[in-house]
C-alpha cells in the first residue's frame, strides 16, 4: 500500500511538474516576443526602458549635476531664459540653451506635442491654455520636492507620469 502511493504521489509530483514547466515556458515566452515588439521611440518603449531617455537629469528640476547633453546646451546659450525668451515664469536663471531640452522632457514624461500646453509653436508665450497653468505649477511641485528631499534632482515629470497625461502613481 505505501508503495503504491508513493508511486502515485511521484506520478502527481512529476506531472505538475511539467505542467508547471511547460506554462511557465508559454508565459516567458509570450513576454519575450511583447518585450521585442515595442517600436523605438514609442510611450511604450520609455515605459519599460526609461533610462534612454534624451533629457537626463535637468537642473531646471533640480537635478544637482547636468548631463553631458544640458552642459552642452547651456554653453550654447548661456543667457538666462527670461532674457532671451518672452513669459518666462518658472525656469528663470535657467541658461536659455537648455530650453529645447527641458520641453522634450516634458513632452517625452507626459507623452504629448508642444501645442497640448503651448496654442502653437510660433508664439509660445501666450498663456491662453490652462494646461500651461497646471504645467508651471508641476514644475514648481518637482522643483520643491527635488530641493526638501534628498533625490540629486532624479525626480522628473517622468518619475509620476511615465508617458501618459495623467499621473500613474
Amino acid at each position: 500500500m505505501i508503495a503504491r502511493n508513493t508511486a502515485f504521489f511521484i506520478a502527481g509530483f512529476t506531472i505538475g511538474l511539467v505542467i508547471s514547466f511547460f506554462i511557465a515556458n508559454a508565459q516567458y515566452q509570450k513576454a519575450k516576443s511583447a518585450q521585442q515588439s515595442i517600436p523605438p521611440g514609442s510611450a511604450e518603449e520609455k515605459l519599460e526602458r526609461p533610462e534612454k531617455s534624451k533629457a537626463g537629469q535637468l537642473v531646471a528640476l533640480g537635478a544637482t549635476e547636468d548631463s553631458d547633453r544640458a552642459k552642452t546646451l547651456a554653453n550654447s546659450n548661456p543667457k538666462p531664459m527670461e532674457q532671451v525668451y518672452k513669459n518666462i515664469q518658472v525656469l528663470k536663471g535657467v541658461p536659455a540653451g537648455q530650453l529645447r531640452l527641458i520641453m522634450t522632457s516634458f513632452t517625452e514624461a507626459l507623452g504629448v506635442h508642444c501645442v497640448y500646453c503651448h496654442v502653437s509653436v510660433d508664439e509660445p508665450h501666450l498663456d491662453d491654455k490652462p494646461e500651461k497653468a497646471k504645467a508651471r505649477q508641476m514644475i514648481q511641485m518637482v522643483q520643491e520636492i527635488n530641493k526638501k528631499y534628498p533625490t540629486q534632482g532624479l525626480v522628473t515629470c517622468f518619475t509620476c507620469h511615465r508617458g501618459s497625461i495623467r499621473p500613474a502613481y
